[in-house]
């Protein structure tokens, strides 16, 4: 994985054949330390 950040923001590159799993939304930590995950699977 492969962080970018230029003028249109920031990128986490993925290595090829993964994918973004978006059929839910993922998320780690409880209460205030609660954040947004994303789940990575296999193309």
């Amino acid at each position: 994985m492969t962080y970018l950040e230029d003028s249109n923001g920031r990128f986490l590159v993925l290595p090829k054949g993964t994918a973004v799993d978006r059929t839910q939304s993922w998320t780690v930590g409880n209460g205030r330390s609660k954040q947004n995950a994303l789940r990575l699977v296999k193309e």
